[in-house]
C-alpha cells in the first residue's frame, strides 16, 4: 500500500519549487547535492516489528527519538531500548567500535551474518559544571588540560582568572573532577583534543579514562555525584548536560569563543572529522576536533550553513560520533537493516537533532546511507507473505513548509 504522510522529525535540506521538472532542457543545471539527497529518499519501505537496540547510557535519548520518528513514518515499526544483558543485532556505540568491540558483537550477535558499521550521528562534548552561570566562563585548551590532569584544582586559579577578566568565581571553591571508571567515548574525544591543542600541559596522550578525581560506575552515578558537589566538573556529551540542566563552559577556536548551545557551530565542528573506510566497506569516523571542517567531510551549502561576510567558518571544537553496528542476516522482515537505513536518512537525522544530537555532515551521511541502502532489500523485492508482513512503501515529500524547530539551525521535518 502506498500512502502519504507528514513526519514530525527530520531535516529538510532543500525546498523545491512545486512545478520543478527534471530534464526540461539540455541547459538545465545539475541538481545540487542536497536536492539529490532529498529526492533519493522519497521512498522508505515500512515493516512490522520492534527493533531491539543496545546502546551506551548517554545515547538513550537518541533511541527514543528515533523510535518516535520512525513510528511517525511507519506506525507498525519502531526501535526500542533493549533490557540490560540482552543480545541484539543492532547497537549504537558512542564512538567508532574498536577491534575488540567488533569481535564481541560478532561473537554474540552476528555469527552467521555480515557486520555493518557506519557513523550514525554526532554529539558535542564539553566540560559540564555544577554551578549557576558557568556557561559564561571560557576555558582555553591549556586551562582545560590543567583541570583534567589535576594541576588546576580551584576556580580562583590565576590561569582561569586570566581567561575570564572581571568574572568572580570565588564562590565556586575547589574543583572536583568526576568521571567513569570504565572507558568513555567522551573522554577519548576530549583527550584527543587536548593531546593536539595543549600538548605541553596534557602529556598523557589519548585515553579512555581520566586519572584524577572521583570515579563512578555509571552515567547515572556520575550525574548524581556531580549534582552533589558544587564546583564539580565532568566531561559529558552536550545533550546529557542539557537534559540535566548542567552548564557547559565555553571553548575557544582561533581566539573566538564557541557556544555549546549553538547548533550551527556544532554542525560546522562535526565537519572536522576524518573517515576511515575498511576493505569490507565499513565506515569509521574519528572524533571531530579543532572546530575547522575538512573539505571532504563537510558541505556548507548542503547543510545550509550561513556565516556573515568575513566571519571564519569555525565551530565547536570537540564532537564524538555515535556509530551503528548492525548484523545483516537476511532476516525477514529485515528490521536491523531497515533501522540502520532510517537512522541515516534525513528524517532519522532530524529525529536525533530534535533531542540535542548533531546530524552527520552531509558527505559523511551520504556514505553511511549508501552502505545502509546497499544492504537493504529493494522495495520490489521486499519480504512479504504470511510469515513476514508485506512492507508498506511510504512516500517522503521532498519539500516541507513546516517551521524551524525552536533553538535549531535546521528546519524540521519533511
Amino acid at each position: 500500500m502506498t500512502r502519504s504522510f507528514q513526519s514530525h522529525r527530520g531535516i529538510v535540506l532543500v525546498a523545491v519549487a512545486a512545478g520543478l521538472t527534471l530534464g526540461v532542457s539540455a541547459c538545465t543545471p545539475p541538481m545540487p547535492p542536497d536536492m539529490v539527497a532529498a529526492q533519493a529518499e522519497q521512498n522508505f519501505t515500512c515493516f512490522t516489528g520492534q527493533q531491539q537496540v543496545t546502546a551506551a547510557a548517554d545515547l538513550s535519548a537518541a533511541i527514543d527519538a528515533l523510535n518516535t520518528g520512525l513510528m511517525g513514518q511507519c506506525p507498525e515499526q519502531g526501535m526500542v531500548a533493549a533490557a540490560d544483558g540482552t543480545v541484539t543485532d543492532f547497537t549504537l556505540t558512542s564512538s567508532a567500535p574498536n577491534d575488540a568491540e567488533q569481535k564481541a558483537f560478532t561473537d554474540a550477535a552476528c555469527k552467521t551474518g555480515k557486520v555493518l558499521i557506519a557513523p550514525a550521528f554526532a554529539y558535542g562534548i564539553g566540560l559540564a559544571v555544577n554551578g549557576p552561570g558557568m556557561e559564561s566562563v571560557v576555558l582555553p585548551p591549556d586551562v582545560l588540560a590543567g583541570i583534567l590532569n589535576g594541576s588546576i584544582t580551584s576556580w580562583v586559579d590565576p590561569k582561569i582568572a586570566a581567561a575570564n577578566d572581571g568574572v568572580d568565581l570565588s564562590s565556586m571553591g575547589d574543583i572536583t573532577v568526576v568521571s567513569l571508571k570504565g572507558p568513555d567515548g567522551s573522554v577519548r574525544a576530549m583527550t584527543t583534543y587536548l593531546n593536539t591543542s595543549a600538548p605541553t600541559v596534557w602529556t598523557t596522550g589519548v585515553a579512555d579514562t581520566l586519572s584524577v578525581g572521583t570515579k563512578v560506575a555509571t552515567t547515572d552515578d556520575l550525574l548524581a555525584e556531580l549534582s552533589n558537589a558544587p564546583g564539580a566538573v565532568a566531561v559529558l556529551p552536550l545533550p546529557v548536560a542539557a537534559n540535566n540542566s548542567l552548564a557547559v563552559v565555553g571553548m575557544q577556536v582561533q581566539n573566538h569563543t564557541m557556544d555549546a548551545t549553538n547548533t550551527q557551530q556544532l554542525q560546522i565542528g562535526a565537519g572536522a572529522t576524518t573517515l576511515t573506510i575498511a576493505e569490507n566497506g565499513n565506515i569509521f569516523a574519528a572524533p571531530a576536533i579543532g572546530g575547522v571542517p575538512n573539505a571532504d567531510t563537510f558541505d556548507a551549502a548542503a547543510q545550509k550553513i550561513v556565516v556573515a561576510s568575513g566571519e571564519a567558518l569555525i565551530g565547536w571544537p570537540i564532537l564524538g560520533f555515535a556509530h551503528v553496528m548492525a548484523c545483516n542476516t537476511g532476516a525477514k522482515p529485515p528490521l536491523a537493516m531497515s533501522s540502520f537505513l532510517y537512522t541515516v536518512t534525513l528524517n532519522g537525522q532530524g529525529a536525533v537533532s530534535a533531542v540535542g544530537y548533531t546530524p552527520l555532515p552531509e558527505p559523511v551521511r551520504s556514505k553511511s546511507r549508501t552502505l545502509a541502502a546497499s544492504n537493504n532489500p529493494s522495495q520490489s523485492a521486499a519480504a512479504g507473505g504470511a510469515a513476514s508482513p508485506a512492507p508498506v512503501v511510504s512516500d517522503v515529500p521532498a519539500m516541507s513548509d513546516e517551521p524551524m524547530a525552536s533553538g535549531s539551525a535546521s528546519p524540521v521535518a519533511s
